[in-house]
């Protein structure tokens, strides 16, 4: 815990590494998005590659993770809020761990990512959300 008595924020071994090495932890932000909420949805539009690259060396590195989806989404009036979304297959109380880890991998991405990304994790036994369908799948079966 890094000061427990004000943030109360758990640092993984990966982050703690980071830190005594002088890099950049990155950070992440909580979102709820309304479950009737109307979105486009699409394979992504900017390049990819070193994103993917990333997130499938993180990934074989977790038995947590069971598969990995990228799609891009257009909400809004005008479908001019756009942003990849990220959904990750994560066994059951490894959601936080898989986030902070995502974002630390991420924070050191280059090139650095075009649009903003957005970070879902859903269990192995859940559906999974239909948008990921229309994306691409980058790990797993």
């Amino acid at each position: 815990m890094l000061n427990p008595n004000v943030d109360q924020v758990t640092l993984y071994p990966p982050e703690i590494n980071a830190l005594l090495d002088g890099r950049p932890l990155g950070y992440f932000t909580r979102e709820t998005m309304k479950g009737d909420e109307q979105v486009g949805v699409c394979l992504p539009s900017v390049p990819t590659d070193a994103l993917i690259l990333a997130l499938r060396d993180l990934c074989a590195r977790e038995p947590a993770v069971r598969a990995g989806y990228l799609v891009e989404v257009h909400r809004g009036a005008d479908d001019s809020d756009v942003f990849l979304l990220l959904t990750l297959v994560v066994t059951k109380g490894n959601d936080e761990r898989l986030v902070q880890l995502t974002t630390l991998k991420l924070s050191s991405l280059s090139p650095p990512l075009e649009l903003p990304l957005t970070m879902t994790c859903v269990a192995p036994d859940a559906t999974l959300p239909a948008l990921c369908h229309h994306g691409i799948q980058f790990y797993g079966t």
